[in-house]
């Protein structure tokens, strides 16, 4: 029936011919005029504006079909050709058109400026900070396209050692390397080479967008490609602008706002439901017009020309069908395999939320036991095995914790926090934390601070802290002498005085690394060729989470090094965001000494004995009842029976957990005023949004430290005010007998002399010691320092130095280090106050 029709189309065609031909003379020969009368879109500042840059450019990709391409006479053509026509004849304006070689080229253009706008963009994370870009206009899946011969490949996570093409400095190029960076990546100039390496063989995978691979597919008459999966990503098109011309940004959002549906229809029905486009010689039929004569042979010719086209048309139209029910096809599967990846991605969050758990749970008996245990024993040798077991513990931690954190990089689960930040105080501290270990090994630390750096930028600080910490520790690891330099500077964006471009470097006088060592040691698992582990260390996972942080957090980071003459290790942030706010004070003050807590009833719900132990021996001689519980269930009993004061809920146990079992408690009239802290050995952000929004009172993180489980307990549970210490005591005004009187002085006497001596100690025993500590930075040796000072309060029944030894443990344990550098700085003030309150008691005894 097809076929039928086209034979009575040529019929027509050729009837009509000749009273077509006779008009087009007068058809040629009448302009239409444009609507000059149509109401501007802009206002009269961005009209004025535009008239003020009457040349700018723009450019695209010359090898994008269908959406951006040159034809043979050199005409730039597409999709996104003909939305800028529209945008131009929306604005009235008329853009400077110029080529560059290629897609790379463009975006080099558009760096330096050379460039104005790029009609065509996909929208990454890389490209945010150094242009502006419009409204999307067009979006499209990216898919994979591979050899019909080939397995399936439903996801990314399938592919091993295919070889796998993109297009150099595509979106597709940033969102692999940044997610999948173990893919074998093969680089190609145009789709059209990357398609064809695909069908001869040369390429395993294609990733690209469905128009451009189907169209290429007609055109080139490729037979033997099929598309076999779609990834997780999506081309969001917009177009790109200097970034110094936001105004430009609007105007154009305002040109692409009055693009009808039945425009974009139009144009996608032109470049992609076709794919033939008839062609008439314009030149010919003019001829043809002048030379009467020969109009029956043009007859034939035009009879015969329509007589082949009939039947390619044919053929090309079968071809499209079958495009199209492949296309149809791909997209229902498509739609399938996401629906697949959005449950395995919630499999793996699973996951990795059992992982945590599972290891974190037995972390924190051993840990906690060791840390009840260091107040028990006093043997030098037991003790330093209890050091050994504790130092092995924290290491241990350290590496699940790097592990969870690349599951969840690799997953999408972590996520970027952003606050105000002083980086001046950021890498003092870093600095300072680390100036122990230096001067163990010797070496000179040099900080360099900008005076350009802004006292408040915009970042995440525990993935910032974390990425330079890794990087101090490996410079000082491998460095044995010379230096560590530790460094930032501020560089400004012009036209932008609220966004800056941070560059923090850590180099080092050290081993260096070899030229072809470089790339391979920021992959996962992977160190220096010929490192020794057993001088060294190390899991390899320090630099590769390092890496993906700083991409996360929109930079990248350098490395410059040669073999035996150090490293340089550069962090460039993009685009950082200055703040006027000050940064939060986020450390507040934990006891590290249970407090006396009044008479109550807590309920303790884990499935694990060892960790209900460990707890309850936290709490060994207070007033605090507990009450066992092994699971949700026998929680949701005994919280009804006995009422307690509050409960510590873990979250992951069998038969009933944590989350159901408090959700219950909630609504329950007897339990629901009854706080509730969750006990979790999860780092997800996610389970911490579910605790929230259940009603849980608080949240813990296993392993459980005991100054930070008390310093909770307190916001919920009464606690007895600390008796003033005898010199704050106030004067008994009743006349004492004299029997009193003489055991009062006595006892007095006593108390005098016991502070006078508790003084001299303070004041030579300890003094070399706080002396060699107080600029040290050790919080291991402070920690020490305070628990001495601790010891010698209690066996002279001192309040004050009690507290004041308690304040220096907790600011140690927090990396508090300015708190913890004044504590220290006013230790002498404590000693000259504590000799004069022995001297004026020892007058008044006199």
């Amino acid at each position: 029936m097809r076929a039928k029709r086209c034979v009575v189309r040529q019929q027509l065609w050729s009837t009509r011919l000749g009273v077509a031909l006779l008009l087009l003379l007068w058809g040629c020969l009448a302009p239409v005029s444009a609507d000059e009368g149509a109401a501007d879109i802009l206002t009269p500042f961005e009209r004025s504006w535009l008239l003020a840059h009457p040349n700018i450019r723009i450019a695209g990709d010359p090898h994008w079909p269908p959406f951006e391409m040159i034809d043979e006479e050199g005409n730039y053509q597409g999709i996104v050709a003909d939305y800028i026509q529209l945008l131009e004849q929306r604005l009235n304006y008329r853009f400077e058109r110029t080529r560059r070689e290629n897609w790379t080229a463009t975006l080099g253009a558009m760096q330096t400026w050379e460039l104005d706008v790029i009609a065509a963009v996909a929208v990454t994370p890389r490209r945010e900070g150094r242009m502006l870009f419009s409204e999307h206009y067009l979006s499209y899946p990216i898919v994979m396209a591979v050899r019909d011969e080939m397995r399936f490949i439903g996801s990314l996570e399938e592919l091993d050692r295919e070889r796998v093409a993109v297009v150099k400095d595509y979106a597709s190029q940033d969102f692999l390397l940044i997610n999948h960076p173990n893919l074998n990546l093969v680089f190609v100039d145009t789709l059209e080479e990357g398609l064809l390496g695909v069908s001869n063989g040369d390429i395993d995978v294609l990733i690209s967008n469905i128009p451009s691979i189907s169209y290429l597919v007609n055109h080139l008459g490729v037979s033997n490609i099929k598309l076999t999966g779609i990834t997780p990503y999506t081309y969001d098109i917009a177009i790109g602008v200097r970034s110094d011309w936001p105004i430009l940004t609007r105007i154009l959002d305002k040109g692409l706002n009055t693009i009808t549906t039945e425009e974009q229809e139009a144009i996608y029905k032109k470049w992609i439901t076709f794919s033939y486009e008839e062609k008439i010689d314009y030149a010919l039929v003019w001829r043809i017009t002048t030379v009467a004569v020969v109009v029956i042979i043009i007859f034939l010719y035009w009879n015969r020309k329509l007589s082949r086209e009939v039947a390619e048309r044919i053929r090309s139209e079968e071809a499209l069908r079958k495009s199209e029910e492949r296309l149809r096809a791909a997209m229902k599967h498509a739609e399938h395999l996401a629906k697949a990846a959005d449950s395995a991605n919630k499999a793996k969050s699973e996951f990795l939320a059992n992982m945590s758990h599972e290891i974190r749970t037995p972390m924190n008996a051993v840990i906690g036991y060791t840390e009840l245990l260091e107040g028990l024993i006093h043997d030098a040798k037991q003790k330093s095995y209890l050091d050994a077991i504790k130092k092995g513990s924290r290491a241990l931690l350290t590496i699940i914790n790097d592990i969870l954190d690349l599951s969840k990089v690799e997953s999408g689960k972590l996520r970027i926090e952003y606050a105000p930040l002083d980086p001046h105080r950021l890498l003092q501290d870093v600095a300072q934390i680390f100036s122990a270990r230096i001067s163990q090994k010797k070496l000179d630390l040099r900080i360099v601070l900008d005076d350009q750096l802004p006292h408040s930028l915009v970042l995440d600080e525990v993935r910032l802290r974390q990425v330079i910490f890794n990087l101090v520790g490996n410079a000082i690891k491998f460095t044995h002498e010379g230096y560590i330099s530790l460094s930032a500077k501020a560089s400004s964006i012009p036209g932008d005085d609220d966004h800056i471009e941070l560059e923090i470097a850590v180099e080092d006088s050290g081993i260096g690394i070899a030229q072809d060592q470089q790339a391979r040691i920021f992959n996962a698992f992977e160190q220096h060729e010929g490192q020794s582990n057993r001088q060294y260390g190390g899991t390899g996972l320090g630099l590769a989470i390092s890496k993906k942080l700083v991409e996360m957090m929109n930079g990248e980071i350098g490395l410059k090094s040669e073999l035996g003459k150090g490293s340089r290790f550069e962090i460039r942030l993009h685009h950082v965001s200055v703040s006027q706010r000050k940064e939060e004070n986020k450390y507040e003050l934990r006891s590290a000494k249970a407090p006396r807590f009044r008479p109550a009833k807590i309920l303790l719900v884990d499935d694990v004995e060892t960790n209900r132990k460990l707890i309850k021996e936290f709490f060994s001689g207070t007033e605090l009842h507990i009450t066992e519980a092994c699971d949700g269930r026998e929680a949701l009993t005994l919280a009804r029976q006995e009422k307690p004061d509050l409960i510590l809920m873990d979250l992951r146990m069998p038969r009933m957990d944590g989350y159901e079992a408090t959700r219950l408690l909630k609504q329950h009239p007897l339990t629901a005023k009854i706080p509730v802290i969750a006990l979790t050995g999860s780092t997800l952000a996610d389970e911490f949004v579910r605790i929230d929004q259940l009603g849980f009172a608080d949240a813990l993180r296993k392993p459980i430290e005991r100054a930070l489980l008390f310093n909770v307990l307190t916001q919920y549970l009464a606690v007895v005010k600390a008796k003033k210490t005898k010199a704050e005591s106030p004067p008994v005004r009743e006349r004492a007998k004299p029997e009193a009187k003489v055991k009062q002085a006595t006892e007095a006497q006593v108390n005098a002399m016991a502070q006078q001596k508790l003084a001299s100690e303070l004041k030579q025993e300890l003094w070399t010691d706080w002396e060699d500590l107080k600029d040290s930075g050790d919080l291991q040796r402070v920690q020490e320092f305070a628990s001495r000072l601790s010891a010698m309060a209690e066996t002279y029944a001192h309040e004050g130095l009690e507290e004041y030894a308690r304040s220096l443990s907790t600011l140690a344990s927090q990396f508090d280090l300015q708190g913890l550098q004044a504590q220290l700085a006013a230790y002498p003030q404590e000693v000259e106050k504590l000799m004069s309150e022995a001297e004026d008691g020892v007058k008044n005894t006199a």
